[in-house]
C-alpha cells in the first residue's frame, strides 16, 4: 500500500502524501528525539523531512528501500544539516538542549563542522535580514517557532517558511565541502 502511496504522492497527490506522513509521523519525532535530545527541534526536523520527502518524490526520486527506513534517513541527514550549521551555538543557547552527540559524527566530520563555524556566520549576512533574523533567533537564541513568531509579529507559518528557504540558501552559499557534511 505504500508504493501506490507514493506513486500518487510522486504525481503530487497531497492526500496521498499526507496518508504516508501522518503514518510514519511517530516513528519520526522519537527517533529525532532521541537524536537531538529536543522535541521543539524534533518537530521541526519532522516537517523538513517531510518537506524535502515531499520535493524528492515530486522529482520522481523513489526510496531504494521501505518508505519508513527512506524518510528516517532524510531524517538523520535534516538533523545532521541542522546541527552542522548550528553547532556549538544550541549547547550554549539553550536550556531544552543537550549537547549534539558528536559520535554521530565521525572524526573529519567533526572538525570540519567546528571549521564551518565561521564560514557559516559569514554567510549568514548574506541573508535577507528577515531570512537571518529568523535562524539567529532560532539556532543562535535557541528561541522556539512560536517565540519567533510573536517577536518578528509574523505567523508560525511564515516564520518556517523564512527558516526553511534561509537553511537553504546557506546551503547554496556555503562551499560543497561545507554544506555536505
Amino acid at each position: 500500500m505504500s508504493i501506490a502511496l507514493l506513486d500518487l504522492a510522486g504525481r503530487g497527490d497531497h492526500s496521498a502524501f499526507g496518508l504516508l506522513a501522518r503514518r510514519h509521523r511517530g516513528t519520526l519525532e522519537d527517533y529525532l528525539v532521541t537524536l537531538t535530545g529536543s522535541e521543539a527541534i524534533s518537530e521541526e526536523l519532522v516537517a523538513e523531512t517531510f518537506m524535502r520527502a515531499w520535493d524528492l518524490l515530486t522529482r520522481g526520486e523513489r526510496p531504494a528501500t521501505g518508505v519508513g527506513p527512506w524518510l528516517v534517513m532524510i531524517a538523520h541527514e535534516a538533523a545532521v544539516d541542522l546541527m552542522t550549521a548550528s553547532h556549538g551555538w544550541h549547547e550554549l543557547a539553550s536550556d531544552d538542549l543537550r549537547p549534539f552527540d558528536q559520535s554521530l559524527l565521525g572524526a573529519e566530520e567533526t572538525v570540519l563542522a567546528t571549521w564551518s563555524q565561521d564560514l557559516v556566520r559569514d554567510a549568514l549576512r548574506l541573508l535577507s535580514d528577515v531570512q537571518r533574523d529568523v535562524l539567529v533567533k532560532r539556532f543562535y537564541d535557541g528561541m522556539t517557532i512560536s517565540e519567533v513568531a510573536r517577536h518578528l509579529g509574523r505567523t508560525e507559518g511564515a516564520v518556517k517558511q523564512l527558516q526553511h528557504r534561509g537553511v537553504r540558501r546557506l546551503g547554496r552559499l556555503l562551499p560543497g565541502d561545507v554544506s555536505s557534511i
